[in-house]
């Protein structure tokens, strides 16, 4: 947890955030998960996590579905789209993966909205629209 709590300071500092820590289960799942990814994973995991967080403490629900899981990321990311496409058709696999490509998009680009739109090829009006329909704040 020392490396996770290094790179939740890192990442409230470069995104000008005030995330105070970690809930407790997210504590338990961040200590029982494997890291095939190492400090790096760790680090974008936490990073991301900070960037969705509303709360004072990083919860569940920020953490990627592999984490939580504890199922390698293919797998973890195959079981979320038949879990979205059962619940909302092709229309939520569609959401999802365009949610998280943004995200990535955002992670790759140092979360500079201007290089992640054009990276995405689409105006910054655009993205900015798709932010905040995601719940995305940075």
């Amino acid at each position: 947890m020392v490396f996770a709590h290094y790179f939740l300071e890192k990442a409230n500092t470069q995104l000008g955030k005030a995330v105070e820590g970690f809930d407790g289960a997210v504590e338990a799942r961040i200590k029982a998960h494997a890291w095939p990814g190492n400090l790096r994973e760790l680090g974008n995991v936490v990073k991301c996590a900070v960037l969705l967080t509303t709360g004072p403490l990083i919860q569940m629900n920020g953490l990627p579905a592999e984490v939580i899981s504890g199922m390698p990321a293919l797998r973890a990311q195959d079981r979320s789209a038949a879990l979205s496409m059962e619940v909302e058709g092709l229309k939520g696999v569609s959401h999802s993966a365009e949610r998280q490509a943004i995200l990535k998009a955002l992670e790759r680009n140092g979360f500079n909205k201007s290089r992640t739109a054009e990276m995405l090829n689409i105006d910054r009006k655009t993205l900015y629209n798709k932010l905040k329909s995601f719940g995305i704040e940075i």
